[in-house]
């Protein structure tokens, strides 16, 4: 087999040298385990280019908001799509709310994440509290709040294909049309409207600042704007 230096060298990108490297480590780990081996040798991963995620646009969420849903499962599948959009839980966090999980009064939800494990309490804004307050007035779902009316846990899958139907009549195409996307999005959204990273941390509920710190990155799109705008020397040389 060979090296990883003459693999890269054939300009076989890192992402294909990981997948090799993955199974390979798997036998490696079974090996260990089947005392063949005295140690696990694990081959190290390469560090992979950062993905160009295309985002939902401002004018495509516009879009989204305008659209009038025709029943029950259109009007479910818009009011998560557009929760996501707003404060960007994960999709399995969204699915897990009740009617209890959200403070109309203070606009806040509240992610559970499972027995023994610690949530968090994120924001929303008053476009989306009055969005989920009709939704929830006109459906009462007795379960979670993205439920069946049956008060049963739904597929996220379903009402994916739901959200799918809709970009389509509306002629929204570009981004993959996903739950994380919508997530994605909307963590871009905040930084390049000056939001700061470590509270834009503790609404996505990552552990780990690394991992919210690539939206810096990925949102450049207006950094010179933002510069000149906040620049010492552009001020006081106005």
């Amino acid at each position: 087999m060979p090296t990883i230096e003459a693999m890269l060298d054939r300009g076989v990108d890192p992402i294909s040298i990981n997948s090799r490297a993955r199974a390979i480590n798997a036998f490696l780990h079974w090996l260990y385990d089947e005392h063949v081996m005295a140690a696990w040798i694990k081959i190290p991963k390469l560090k992979e280019p950062e993905k160009d995620v295309r985002t939902f646009t401002p004018d495509q969420i516009r879009s989204l908001v305008s659209y009038k849903p025709r029943f029950f499962g259109e009007a479910r599948a818009m009011a998560l799509a557009l929760l996501m959009a707003d404060c960007g839980p994960r999709v399995h966090e969204a699915m897990m709310l009740t009617a209890e999980d959200i403070d109309f009064d203070n606009m806040l939800v509240h992610i559970r994440l499972g027995k023994g494990k610690k949530g968090r309490t994120v924001p929303i804004s008053p476009e989306m509290r009055a969005l989920l307050y009709r939704y929830l007035k006109k459906y009462s779902p007795p379960g979670p709040v993205f439920g069946t009316l049956k008060g049963t846990r739904a597929s996220q899958q379903n009402i994916l294909r739901v959200f799918k139907a809709i970009c389509g009549r509306l002629g929204i195409s570009g981004p993959r049309l996903s739950w994380h996307t919508l997530r994605h999005s909307m963590a871009t959204q905040y930084i390049e409207s000056e939001g700061d990273v470590f509270r834009l941390q503790q609404i996505l509920g990552h552990s780990n600042i690394a991992t919210t710190r690539k939206y810096v990155h990925l949102a450049t799109k207006n950094l010179a704007d933002v510069h000149h705008a906040h620049s010492l020397f552009a001020a006081a040389a106005r």
